[in-house]
């Protein structure tokens, strides 16, 4: 039987450091952290329109906002896990993230042509195991 993920629309933007839902008061809900930051959008694969659900070790995720803030920042993203009900897991980054625990968003490009300037950002995450 495949497992499945759900990601929620959660990641940790930060500029510094290494933000952990254990040592932080993290809301698990649908919530931004940082001021600025709108349009989000998490896609499983090409799927647009399907909620962002996956295979774990298959499905490739991508993640889409826009930053108000017109300077470029040095932002960063990590997964929290959690349980059917939306509780944050028992299971240790290393058991659900291969690689690093946290990864840099690169990709980026500055608003044209528009009333109020931003920052898009894009990131592919591709790095479930399972």
């Amino acid at each position: 039987m495949k497992k499945n993920i759900v990601l929620v629309g959660l990641f940790l933007f930060t500029v510094v450091g290494f933000m952990n839902a254990q040592q932080y008061d993290i809301q698990l809900d649908n919530k931004t952290y940082t001021d600025g930051i709108a349009s989000i959008k998490l896609t499983a694969g090409d799927d647009q329109l399907a909620d962002p659900v996956g295979v774990l070790g298959e499905t490739w995720f991508q993640i889409s906002f826009d930053d108000l803030n017109v300077d470029v920042r040095h932002l960063k993203y990590t997964f929290i896990h959690c349980t059917h009900d939306w509780q944050l897991s028992q299971l240790n980054p290393i058991e659900y993230i291969e690689g690093f625990m946290e990864e840099d968003i690169t990709k980026y490009e500055h608003s044209f042509n528009t009333i109020e300037p931003y920052m898009h950002y894009e990131a592919v995450l591709e790095y479930i195991v399972h």
